[in-house]
């Protein structure tokens, strides 16, 4: 039973050691260790178990101590009202974006702003009528074609980007030339 004891308090020394001091934790455990292993040499028949389960746990809260709260999240704790929903938006607001009159933030874009109305995109905003595409603003009546162009509803993708109305069919040369040709006629 004493070599339990000792073992989980030379156990308790090193967590200890090594929470003291993480980058020196050779010479803080041998010090914590030499002392304790002097304290149990001379007092063994004195440490009684409820003694040695004392000093481990102490050192177990040493490892697993709670954070102290920032002091943004302290004055959320204090604040918060039960009847509410969670008031995150509270520490979020020294960082909330303003806008000029007639435009929004955009959500989860940093410190973004379009018009109201408008669209928020990746890299930029669309007004009214129009939604993002790729690098473009296509109006709502349009498809993106190809990831280069807004073609109207109806109307042919072209490889490369580009459309041809309907009635119409992409073609090409050989040298690289495009257009749109009538259906049912040789282009070239």
């Amino acid at each position: 039973m004493k070599i339990k004891i000792s073992a989980l308090l030379v156990f308790a020394a090193v967590i200890a050691a090594v929470i003291a001091d993480p980058i020196d934790t050779t010479a803080a455990a041998s010090e914590d260790i030499a002392e304790l292993t002097d304290f149990i040499g001379t007092h063994a028949g004195h440490v009684k178990r409820s003694d040695a389960v004392a000093a481990v746990v102490e050192a177990a809260a040493l490892v697993f101590a709670p954070h102290e709260p920032l002091a943004d999240e302290a004055h959320l704790i204090e604040t918060r009202n039960d009847d509410s929903e969670l008031h995150a938006s509270n520490v979020l607001d020294k960082r909330a974006v303003t806008c000029p009159k007639g435009y929004g933030s955009c959500k989860g874009q940093g410190n973004k702003c379009c018009r109201l109305g408008g669209s928020c995109c990746k890299k930029g905003c669309c007004n009214k009528g129009y939604w993002c595409y790729s690098n473009l603003c296509c109006p709502n009546s349009s498809n993106g074609c190809e990831g280069k162009s807004c073609c109207p509803k109806g109307s042919q993708c072209c490889r490369g980007g580009g459309c041809c109305k309907k009635g119409y069919n992409c073609w090409r040369t050989a040298s690289g030339r495009r257009g749109c040709c009538p259906k049912g006629k040789t282009c070239g």
